[in-house]
């Protein structure tokens, strides 16, 4: 009885099964919170360059009181009731921003957004408010405007940021971020 115990080598069947069983349940609690957790890790990425947009922003405005930049020419809702979500409107694709507005970024608003930033993954843009968050009639890309507020956006381009947004309200403390596109 003794030797027939030390002879048997490796695994049955139902062992196999138990530890596949096993592995499986730990993927599957595991997996969304992974997911979770790199969505959280890219819109903190954009949130921090919309941050340095913003205070490029703020800069712009010492200079020319008043005024704010506008880069980009998306009109999304933003929302006036004091809720953190938004509605994207345009650009239905997000494309990366153009030379022209990569150089504006960074000459204007003292920005990197080229390649081996952000930039390669975001769309990102600057659009100066009304007091009703409405965008003022004589904006256009690459020009400053008289109004009373900003909004910087960031659409995802590419795979991994396609369906995310982000929004910053400057009057706002936190991010807005698009709960269509998020999921």
């Amino acid at each position: 009885m003794l030797r027939s115990v030390l002879a048997r080598k490796g695994f049955t069947l139902v062992e196999l099964l138990i530890a596949v069983v096993i592995v499986g349940l730990l993927v599957a609690v595991a997996l969304p919170n992974f997911l979770n957790n790199t969505n959280k890790s890219r819109l903190t990425e954009a949130t921090q360059a919309l941050s340095a947009i913003n205070n490029g922003q703020s800069e712009y405005r010492f200079k020319h009181p008043g005024q704010y930049y506008q880069i980009g020419t998306d009109a999304p809702s933003v929302p006036a009731d004091g809720s953190t979500t938004f509605t994207a409107t345009v650009p239905p694709a997000p494309v990366p921003n153009t030379a022209e507005q990569q150089v504006n970024f960074s000459q204007v608003l003292g920005v990197n957004l080229g390649t081996g930033t952000p930039g390669d993954r975001w769309n990102f843009t600057t659009m100066p408010r009304t007091a009703e968050l409405g965008i003022p009639t004589d904006t256009a890309d690459g020009t400053g405007v008289t109004a009373a507020d900003f909004t910087s956006s960031a659409y995802g381009i590419k795979g991994e940021t396609l369906k995310l947004g982000v929004m910053t309200l400057s009057s706002r403390p936190k991010p807005i971020t698009d709960d269509d596109n998020s999921k």
